[in-house]
């Protein structure tokens, strides 16, 4: 048992010293200053950061330098992450993912253009993508912007073997339930003439994270309490989720049984049997996808994600369930349903002014 103990202290300390050694927040000029979690940030000098307002956001896709490596490194440290993220030197920017900024509307555009500095593109991230907030000083309160890191190797099935959207898709939905044979999932998400690739609809939804900056659609802090109630200061918040009892909580109404048993990322207990038991329960809510239906955050970014992709950029989104290679039901789109009327009205208003 004292040896256990001591084992435990020592990874403290180790820990420690690196988070000090990988974290430890500096000043220089022209740096900027990134949110690992609440509490922590770190000097980070990035490309472009100076007046990155003024490059088109298609130019705004990068590499990973070494010094934002170190930084996405301690996020992984925080998290609890084993991976390590990788430097990459990039020659030009991924076409596809400039398509997708380009076909946003000017109105999305323009939001954009004072809020998203950059694109970083890297591996070992162990998830798609995550977006990570900047601020002008240590001790500032409100970020001016935001940076989004891609991991290039959740898209990719092994080295020069990219996923196509509707297989990564797939492999995401089919992710959060145990597999089990004949049942499947097979997804539609793009027209052939598109041009998108895997990385668009994850791009989208750190692109609705950093819309939401500063505008009071919910929280700013994820982990901040709430009297019961306080849901209704917040206008996207409120369609969906409640705050009881110190948390937040989806409305009676739009809960679902194994909706809490379901996993993106770790160990799922709702087997692929019941997959149109499950998808049906989803079409009874407003919530867009499965995986929106985890947390008000992944809400926010689902919903934005799949209105852009299906409303804005005119693209498919259809979901197949199969048993033993026969499809048993389609999911589609909820943005011309009822259900998600009200959504709808938020994004066209959220979007417009």
């Amino acid at each position: 048992m004292r040896n256990r103990w001591l084992l435990i202290v020592g990874a403290s300390v180790v820990l420690g010293l690196l988070l000090s050694l990988i974290l430890k927040p500096h000043s220089s000029g022209g740096q900027t200053y990134l949110a690992v979690d609440q509490s922590r940030r770190v000097a980070v000098e990035l490309p472009a950061v100076i007046g990155f307002e003024k490059l088109p956001l298609e130019q705004r896709i990068f590499g990973t330098p070494n010094e934002l490596v170190n930084f996405l490194y301690g996020v992984n440290i925080v998290n609890g992450v084993k991976g390590v993220p990788l430097a990459l030197a990039l020659p030009a920017p991924p076409a596809a993912l400039q398509a997708v900024l380009a076909a946003l509307p000017a109105a999305i555009r323009e939001k954009l253009s004072g809020k998203l500095i950059g694109i970083y593109l890297t591996s070992g991230l162990d998830t798609g993508g995550i977006t990570k907030l900047a601020y002008r000083e240590l001790d500032s309160v409100q970020p001016f912007g935001a940076i989004v890191a891609l991991d290039l190797r959740n898209f990719q099935t092994g080295p020069h073997r990219p996923l196509s959207l509707d297989q990564w898709m797939a492999l995401r939905e089919s992710s959060a339930f145990v597999p089990l044979k004949p049942f499947a999932i097979e997804a539609r998400l793009l027209e052939d003439s598109s041009g998108f690739d895997a990385m668009e609809y994850t791009l989208l939804r750190e692109l609705g994270q950093i819309l939401a900056l500063n505008s009071g659609v919910y929280p700013a802090a994820q982990q901040e309490a709430f009297p019961d109630g306080a849901e209704h200061k917040y206008p996207f918040l409120e369609l969906s989720w409640q705050f009881k009892n110190g948390g937040l909580q989806p409305r009676p109404e739009f809960d679902f049984k194994g909706r809490q048993e379901l996993s993106y990322g770790g160990k799922p207990k709702v087997k692929a049997s019941q997959l149109r038991e499950v998808y049906e329960r989803l079409e009874q809510t407003n919530f867009p996808t499965l995986l929106a239906a985890q947390g008000p955050f992944d809400d926010f970014a689902e919903s934005f994600a799949s209105y852009v992709h299906t409303q804005l950029l005119h693209q498919p989104f259809e979901l197949r369930l199969l048993n033993a290679g026969k499809v048993v039901k389609t999911i589609h789109s909820c943005w011309d349903e009822p259900r998600c009327a009200k959504k709808r009205e938020f994004f066209e208003r959220f979007l417009a002014n």
